[in-house]
């Protein structure tokens, strides 16, 4: 296993990108433009007698004139960005496939003597919040989930029926079936509310009515559709979480067995201080989000040398059950070939 470098690598936190950076700008001025907006008015129409404020009244009566013929547009605009730039729906989508993901990889080896890798991977990098505001990364508790299913397991003894994981699972699995109603639905709103326009209004006269206040909502049902499509595209995909645990233990699949994580060991040493690490930092923000200590107890159970044993038994037993599988299929085939010629053609000179 490679070095794993600092554990504040591990457990960097997500600042979001430069597309996240800038829609929360503009989120940020529409809201304040209607704080300001009123804010303005209210003083200028109290104070009426200073100059100053005289001359920002004119503006404010030229500016009218514009709102009552467009101010329905602009509440309509303004209304339809603010809905179209609020991300909560992509981050929730890619938290359930993500949580989709490490149950189904938890489950692929619950027969096997060995730990998920994702989920070791997980205790070793603390999983960030998708989101990066402040409210979504307090509220964040898929690392608690992933502690809880270690805690729940890394002492029990419940035995092993193979050396190898089950199949791995389909995207469409890590999807859900399920995320793809809403989508349809949201669809199928959509197509229906363009189509009624169509069947009702030649299109250069359409949003001239008062369906031109249902805008908002078209805005943000193909807001929340988009988004649980691009947070499926762009989260659903297992390749970049198996390259980085590839990148981490040199290996995609590596079996490491449940022993080797218990806290007499180097693994379990490093579950422990990726788990300081996260404590540390939630300290100064939530002591309620604070994930419990990784083990039951400091006690490592009697049967803890036993189990070892046992696993290395098992693996011995594989290995000579392969070697005869090799073996007669090696004979097998020496039989079939057994007595028979092989003739060969001569080539032709040409």
């Amino acid at each position: 296993m490679k070095s794993l470098g600092s554990f504040e690598h591990l457990t960097k936190r997500n600042k979001g990108n430069i597309f996240e950076q800038v829609v929360e700008t503009i989120r940020k001025l529409i809201d304040q433009s209607f704080i300001w907006v009123i804010t303005i008015s209210v003083i200028t129409l109290l104070t009426p007698h200073i100059e100053g404020f005289q001359v920002l009244l004119k503006l404010l009566s030229i500016a009218w004139h514009y709102i009552i013929n467009w101010g329905d547009w602009v509440f309509i605009i303004l209304i339809s960005l603010r809905l179209a730039l609020e991300p909560t729906t992509f981050y929730n989508k890619a938290k359930e496939i993500r949580l989709n993901m490490f149950w189904l990889e938890t489950a692929r080896w619950e027969r096997t003597p060995y730990i998920a890798p994702l989920h070791l991977y997980y205790l070793l990098a603390v999983p960030y919040s998708y989101s990066p505001y402040l409210k979504d990364i307090s509220k964040n508790k898929f690392y608690q989930i992933v502690m809880n299913q270690f805690r729940s397991r890394v002492y029990t003894d419940i035995g092993h029926r193979s050396l190898e994981p089950s199949k791995k699972p389909s995207k469409l699995k890590i999807i859900g079936i399920k995320s793809f109603f809403p989508i349809i639905a949201g669809i199928g709103l959509e197509v229906l509310f363009f189509y009624s326009l169509y069947d009702t209004k030649p299109i250069n006269k359409w949003f001239t009515g008062l369906e031109r206040f249902l805008i908002p909502v078209v805005v943000f049902i193909a807001s929340w559709v988009i988004q649980q499509i691009l947070a499926i595209i762009i989260f659903s995909n297992p390749r970049k979480l198996r390259k980085e645990i590839e990148n981490m233990f040199d290996e995609p699949e590596p079996k490491i067995p449940w022993r080797e994580t218990f806290p007499d060991k180097k693994l379990g040493q490093m579950i422990i201080q990726s788990w300081q690490y996260h404590v540390d930092l939630k300290q100064h923000v939530d002591l309620k989000q604070i994930v419990p200590y990784p083990f039951p107890s400091e006690q490592i159970p009697e049967w803890a040398d036993e189990i070892e044993q046992e696993y290395s038994d098992s693996v011995e037993k594989w290995r000579e059950e392969q070697m005869q599988i090799v073996n007669k299929q090696v004979k097998e085939t020496k039989n079939k070939s057994k007595g028979k010629v092989v003739k060969f053609t001569k080539r032709k000179k040409g």
